[in-house]
C-alpha cells in the first residue's frame, strides 16, 4: 500500500491547524525545522512530524504559499476574485503586511460571506506583484520633522562628538512576524509596539574615539560597557549614566565625546540623568522616536545578537563572558560603518590612521 503523505492522513481541521502552527513557529518564532519537530513531537513515542515533512511543508508554503498538498491529477478550477473584495484584500495587506493569506480567507469569509481559495489568493497577488518579502519594523510614533532636524544636525556636525548609548536584552514577547506580502520593488513596513522584559541587561557606549590602547583613545568602538540581571529603569540607567560622564567631556562644539544621545525610552526621561550629564559639562540628546536607523548602536546589538547565535553553546554556558566577547568584537572599522549607515560623514583622523596601519583596531 502506498504510503500517504502524514498531513493528508485523515487529521481534518485540527491537522490543517498544526500545518499553519508548524509555519507559525517557522516565520515568527524563528525556529528551524529540526527545532519546530522537536518542540511539537515532545517525550511521545509516535511522532507527529518529522524534520523531512517539516521542511517540505515550508518549502510548499513559500512556493505555494499554502500548506495543503495538490490532489494529484487535478487542476484547480480558475476563480475570479470580485473587485469589491480584491480591493478589500489590498487594504488590509496595506493596513497589516503580515496576515497570512489563511487569515485573508478568514476576513473575507467574515466581511462578504464567500471563501476565496487560498491557491486562487496566491495566484492573484503573485501576478500583481504582491510576494513574501522581509518586513522592515517602524515604529507607531514616529515623528518625520523631528528625524528631518536630526539629519540636518549629521551633516553639520562632526561625529566624534557623539556618543551613542542604549540598553539591549533579548525578550520573547518583542518577537514579530518577520515576513509580509508587499509589492516588488517598494520597502514593506510594519507597525509595532515595543516592550520590555526581565532578562539579561546589556547597556552599551558606541564612540567614534575613546577605546583606550599602548597609543592613546584615539580608536572607536565600544568605549563602555555595563551587564547586569536588572530589568531597564530609571535608577538602572541613571547608575550606567553616572559611568558614563566619567569619560565624557565638556561641550564647547569641538571636544569628543561631548554629547550623549539616547533614545526616547520612559526610563530616560528622568531629571536625575540630564542633570547628571550636564554637571559634567557635556550635553544630552534624544533620537526621534521610531528612527532606529538614526541610531548606530542597534547595528551593534544586531552584531550582538548575531555572534551569541554563532557562539550558543557558550552564551548558554557563560551569557556574561559570552556578552563581552560579542562587544569586544566591534572595531574601529565597524563603528565607522554603523555612523555612515545611520547617515554620517566620517572624517578619520591621522592619529586614527597611524593606528589603524600599526594594526590595531
Amino acid at each position: 500500500m502506498p504510503r500517504v503523505p502524514q498531513e493528508r492522513r485523515g487529521f481534518g481541521k485540527l491537522g490543517k491547524a498544526l500545518l499553519w502552527h508548524v509555519i507559525t513557529l517557522y516565520y515568527d518564532c524563528a525556529l528551524s525545522a529540526s527545532k519546530i519537530a522537536k518542540t511539537l513531537n515532545g517525550d511521545a513515542k509516535v511522532k507527529l512530524l518529522c524534520v523531512r515533512t517539516v521542511s517540505r511543508l515550508i518549502k510548499r508554503f513559500e512556493l505555494t504559499s499554502d500548506v495543503r498538498t495538490p490532489k494529484a491529477g487535478t487542476r484547480r478550477r480558475t476563480y475570479k476574485i470580485p473587485r469589491i473584495q480584491w480591493n478589500y484584500i489590498i487594504e488590509c495587506l496595506i493596513t497589516c503586511p503580515s496576515f497570512y493569506l489563511h487569515e485573508i480567507q478568514d476576513l473575507v469569509f467574515a466581511s462578504y460571506g464567500n471563501r476565496i481559495p487560498i491557491s486562487t489568493l496566491a495566484a492573484n497577488l503573485n501576478r500583481e506583484g504582491w510576494t513574501m518579502r522581509v518586513l522592515q519594523q517602524r515604529c507607531v510614533a514616529r515623528n518625520l520633522e523631528d528625524e528631518r532636524n536630526w539629519g540636518i544636525m549629521a551633516n553639520n556636525l562632526d561625529p566624534r562628538i557623539f556618543m551613542f548609548a542604549d540598553f539591549c536584552h533579548l525578550n520573547p514577547r518583542k518577537r514579530h512576524r518577520r515576513r509580509g506580502r508587499g509589492r516588488k520593488g517598494e520597502r514593506t513596513t510594519s507597525l509595532v509596539n515595543w516592550t520590555w522584559g526581565h532578562r539579561i541587561n546589556v547597556m552599551a557606549v558606541l564612540a567614534l574615539t575613546g577605546r583606550r590602547n599602548s597609543l592613546g583613545n584615539c580608536l572607536g568602538g565600544i568605549v563602555h560597557t555595563d551587564i547586569s540581571y536588572a530589568n531597564a529603569n530609571a535608577e538602572a540607567a541613571l547608575a550606567v549614566v553616572n559611568d558614563i560622564v566619567l569619560i565624557m567631556n565638556p561641550f564647547n562644539g569641538q571636544n569628543f565625546n561631548s554629547v550623549l544621545c539616547i533614545d526616547n525610552a520612559s526610563y530616560y526621561q528622568d531629571v536625575r540623568i540630564r542633570a547628571a550629564v550636564e554637571t559634567r559639562g557635556a550635553r544630552l540628546l534624544y533620537i526621534p522616536p521610531g528612527a532606529k536607523e538614526n541610531n548606530p548602536i542597534e547595528e551593534v546589538f544586531s552584531k550582538l545578537a548575531s555572534y551569541i547565535e554563532r557562539e550558543r553553546v557558550f552564551a548558554e554556558a557563560r551569557p556574561v563572558q559570552a556578552i563581552h566577547s560579542g562587544l569586544r568584537s566591534v572595531t574601529h572599522y565597524d563603528a565607522e560603518g554603523y555612523f555612515r549607515h545611520a547617515g554620517w560623514v566620517v572624517q578619520r583622523s591621522q592619529d586614527a590612521e597611524v593606528t589603524l596601519a600599526l594594526g590595531f583596531k
